[in-house]
């Protein structure tokens, strides 16, 4: 049976911030991507509140949590998740992240080691791969105001398909809509220089992960998140990999029920590995 979701709000130091509540047991916290919020997340969730507590946020300037009002960076928006974390009162944690939440979550995991059991990142931004800085500036581009990316974009648009780019256009001109709706993703991602987006990237920590970790993909997923993937299962020590077939990037959205089952998956595996540790060592 489903369990009910609650809805609530909490004042935090800089922020006030928006989350979905469901199910008891074992607590696994939920970060959306960019351009999404925490609804992202409630197919999952559905069935994964039967055996766990689930926390599903909205990240500051995204959903119906406000903005944040300092500058946006990956190291403030874990410093927010965890005094979130701390109001809250759970103890130690599985983190499943899409995307930027991913990032996050990966940051947080390795500032805040003992308060992780594990960790699920599907289609993970934040570490350095080849063309990523192309990519990143061209979407800042396209995102600022007054943007000469997208005018550009609007001006080719009706003559995409002779170009043979009509899904291209398309495709970054929907994404920037879809950006517009998460502010705070946006920010954190492309409202940012280089230099900066760059210095909070993960490639050198990684090696320190030492929890559990699953990544998932789609097989339908791009060159630049699927390469992020491979350098995140080729950094961390303790890595999984698993793709999804016929799928794209958004896995919580595209594929809810495989999501979930490699979700509940991990998380059994992990605790059946600790338990027996334990044993063990007694």
């Amino acid at each position: 049976m489903y369990q009910s979701i609650c809805y609530s709000r909490i004042q935090l130091s800089q922020s006030h911030l928006f989350w979905r509540e469901a199910g008891q047991g074992i607590t696994i916290v939920f970060l959306h991507g960019q351009g999404q919020d925490g609804s992202q997340w409630l197919s999952v969730v559905q069935e994964l509140s039967e055996q766990y507590h689930c926390l599903i946020v909205d990240l500051p300037g995204c959903g119906e949590s406000d903005q944040f009002p300092g500058h946006y960076s990956i190291q403030a928006m874990t410093e927010i998740l965890a005094e979130y974390l701390q109001a809250l009162k759970v103890g130690r944690i599985y983190l499943v992240g899409h995307s930027v939440g991913a990032w996050i979550a990966a940051n947080y995991a390795l500032k805040y080691l003992e308060r992780v059991q594990g960790l699920v990142l599907i289609s993970p931004e934040g570490v350095q791969v080849p063309g990523l800085q192309s990519q990143q500036q061209w979407m800042r581009s396209l995102v600022q105001s007054p943007s000469f990316s997208y005018f550009w974009l609007n001006l080719v648009q009706p003559f995409a398909s002779l170009l043979g780019q009509r899904k291209r256009v398309n495709r970054w001109l929907e994404y920037r809509r879809e950006l517009f709706r998460s502010p705070g993703s946006c920010q954190l991602l492309y409202g940012r220089r280089w230099a900066e987006y760059q210095a909070e990237l993960l490639n050198d920590q990684l090696p320190h992960l030492s929890r559990p970790l699953m990544i998932l993909q789609g097989s339908e997923v791009e060159a630049i998140p699927q390469a992020q993937s491979e350098i995140y299962s080729q950094l961390a020590p303790l890595t999984q990999i698993h793709t999804v077939p016929l799928a794209g990037s958004n896995l919580p959205l595209e594929a809810p029920e495989a999501t979930l089952e490699y979700i509940r998956d991990f998380t059994l595996g992990v605790s059946c590995s600790q338990v027996n540790s334990s044993y063990g060592s007694s």
